[in-house]
């Protein structure tokens, strides 16, 4: 009799856990696998989200850097062309226009470089910023020289060579610059050398 018993509780135990693994099965895996699903779909939320960002803020960086290399090569002429008009190939007439288009331009400009500094502090790295502001320090430099040679009557051809050879020379640390900002952005076209 206790044979039949163990074997009527060995049944019972076998099915008590056959009722238990389906039960389980049935019902724990959809569960399981509801939350790794929403779990999923949460991280992925996430990831969508993060590249959202990304691609602005990429966006953000190269709509900076061309401003920043429009703006600063357009008031490179506005202080170039002035010297070119009154050292290189003088002609007072244009020198004039030359200087009152500066006179315009200078304002704007500067009222530009103070939002580009802060927009370049925001996207780029602090050497990148404090490049950028020493630049700007060394443009307005170009603009008060400008600014005093305009107002003396007792100027030299040689104070006007000198503005001529410091704006001129001026594009170059906005090339170098221009590189570097687009460096800092990580931006290949501007990793890539220049062929030729």
């Amino acid at each position: 009799m206790q044979n039949a018993e163990e074997k009527k509780e060995g049944i019972r135990e076998k099915l008590i856990l056959l009722v238990a693994t389906a039960a389980l099965t049935g019902g724990a895996v959809p569960l399981i696998v509801n939350y790794m699903q929403v779990s999923w779909a949460a991280q992925q939320k996430l990831v969508e989200a993060d590249l959202t960002r990304q691609q602005s803020l990429l966006k953000d960086q190269e709509e900076l850097l061309k401003r920043v290399q429009k703006r600063l090569y357009d008031f490179h002429i506005s202080i170039a062309k002035p010297a070119w008009y009154k050292y290189v190939d003088p002609n007072i007439e244009k020198y004039e226009e030359a200087l009152a288009d500066f006179d315009v331009v200078a304002w704007q400009f500067h009222s530009d470089m103070h939002q580009e500094l802060t927009n370049v502090r925001r996207l780029a790295a602090m050497n990148t910023y404090r490049e950028f502001e020493n630049l700007v320090t060394q443009i307005s430099a170009l603009d008060n020289s400008l600014t005093a040679l305009s107002v003396r009557t007792d100027t030299t051809s040689s104070d006007w060579e000198k503005l001529h050879l410091d704006a001129n020379g001026f594009v170059y640390k906005i090339q170098d610059f221009i590189v570097h900002l687009a460096q800092d952005f990580a931006l290949k076209s501007f990793d890539e050398p220049p062929s030729g």
